[in-house]
């Protein structure tokens, strides 16, 4: 299984100044010790510092794992993401099941309002991984 975001995500970058980054852009602002990382995408915006999903500024709960997920996909949004990649990110020297995946990604779906027979936004791509 490989999880790779599609083509409808789109935002928009700043550091100083503004440049596109294809489909999806990030804001990035300085923070203490940190960059911050906003990705925007349809009415979505993701915070990787504040560890928030925001649907037109409404609060989307997530637990961790699978927000760690959901961002992983958002940052390397542009390429199939191999599910072996996922577990050692993610799950470093840990023994995951495949369960436990795949339970992630149904979550981040329907917090996202995507199906897996019709995506937008995160598309399976059996045998190859999530696209």
């Amino acid at each position: 299984m490989w999880t790779k975001p599609t083509a409808s995500l789109q935002a928009r970058t700043e550091c100083a100044q503004r440049r596109a980054w294809g489909e999806i852009g990030i804001e990035r602002r300085p923070v203490v010790g940190a960059v911050r990382m906003i990705y925007a995408f349809g009415e979505y915006t993701l915070d990787t510092q504040l560890y928030e999903l925001r649907r037109a500024g409404d609060l989307i709960h997530l637990g961790p794992q699978v927000f760690n997920v959901l961002a992983y996909l958002v940052q390397h949004r542009h390429r199939v993401v191999p599910k072996q990649e996922l577990f050692e990110r993610l799950w470093p020297g840990q023994f995951v099941s495949d369960d436990v995946l795949e339970r992630c990604i149904r979550v981040v779906r329907r917090a996202l309002g995507d199906r897996r027979h019709t995506p937008h936004l995160i598309q399976t791509l059996r045998g190859r991984g999530d696209a």
